[in-house]
């Protein structure tokens, strides 16, 4: 942020609370079930990058100045939100009691470092040849998935808005079911994004049965990527503007360091990880952006690199991350506290 925009607005919040859910189910929605299945290489690099976390996490609070008495709660808070993605930071910090001040110090530099940590991956991301990718998944999904000449049949009813005003529609319905589901449940996560998995398996099953209505189907899926590209745009600004590295400077530079270490690690453990067990680079930076910034960054990101095929894994093991990393990181840092 170089003071154009403020760092801190109501929109952006809406953004973060309404707008990233809706994002998230539009990219479900538009991923066949087939395609939403992670495969072993990809969960085994989303498993990498929480184990370089969570030794990242305890390599910062014992190597930092960072007095005992905090280093411990800002290593649960930065190992849950780098497991989990952002959603778990707020959980955590609230469940290790941390100041108001030190609370704030460290969300801001949460933003910072995650913000720089994606432009690092999108930068790396230019290293994966298209060619190269193409070949090894000729299929991304399913018969259903765009092409060039399904695109020509389909016309003017690919500009049709009312197409838009459904999928936004349909979003919306599925999360306010998966948020009852999850008020009901005492706020397990999964449900919200299992609703969305539940109902394109369905589809799906629709689809294989009665094969004329692909058509229409594949003008939705159209629209479920233009809903969430443009949402996933806001988000991304939204999380460069609340970036205030001055504001962090000035406040507590040892927590930036303290949240670099953390990612340091993270990133050489999944590479290291990677080049052991063969693990293809794109499957790396949207498992590493999954772990860092949670299922809705990391399918904004393999959406804007045309990486369809991880679409629907990025969301399904974002999910778990949401779901473990708030109980990983209260552990580690019991076990610091003990210490």
């Amino acid at each position: 942020n170089t003071g154009i925009l403020p760092t801190t607005s109501p929109i952006y919040d809406l953004i973060w609370t309404m707008g990233v859910p809706i994002a998230v189910c539009a990219l479900l929605l538009r991923s066949p079930i087939k395609s939403s299945r992670p495969r072993a290489s990809f969960t085994l690099a989303f498993i990498l990058g929480a184990v370089g976390t969570l030794l990242g996490s305890f390599i910062a609070a014992k190597c930092t100045a960072v007095p005992r008495s905090i280093a411990w709660k800002l290593a649960a808070v930065f190992c849950a939100t780098y497991i989990g993605g952002t959603v778990n930071f707020t959980a955590t910090a609230s469940a290790v009691n941390l100041s108001s001040e030190i609370l704030s110090a460290a969300l801001c530099a949460d933003m910072v470092l995650m913000a720089i940590y994606f432009c690092v991956l999108f930068l790396i991301a230019r290293l994966v040849p298209t060619e190269k990718q193409n070949d090894k998944h000729p299929k991304l999904s399913t018969n259903f998935d765009q092409n060039d000449e399904t695109n020509e049949e389909i016309g003017e009813e690919k500009n049709d808005l009312l197409s838009f005003g459904t999928v936004l529609c349909v979003s919306s319905v599925v999360c306010c079911i998966g948020s009852l589901f999850e008020w009901i449940s005492g706020g397990l996560i999964l449900f919200a994004s299992g609703f969305s998995l539940i109902l394109v398996f369905f589809s799906d099953l629709f689809l294989s049965k009665f094969p004329r209505f692909a058509k229409p189907a594949l003008n939705f899926r159209h629209w479920c990527d233009v809903l969430s590209e443009f949402i996933m745009l806001l988000f991304f600004i939204s999380l460069g503007s609340s970036s205030n590295f001055q504001y962090l400077l000035q406040s507590s530079p040892g927590i930036i360091l303290f949240g670099f270490i953390v990612l340091l690690i993270h990133a050489l453990v999944m590479a290291i990880g990677g080049y052991v067990f063969r693990i293809p680079l794109r499957e790396l930076l949207i498992a590493s952006n999954a772990n860092v910034g949670g299922s809705a960054t990391a399918a904004g990101m393999a959406v804007s690199l045309k990486w369809t095929d991880l679409v629907g894994p990025s969301v399904i093991v974002g999910t778990l991350g949401y779901a473990s990393a708030t109980f990983i990181g209260l552990a580690l840092g019991s076990f610091l506290y003990r210490t």
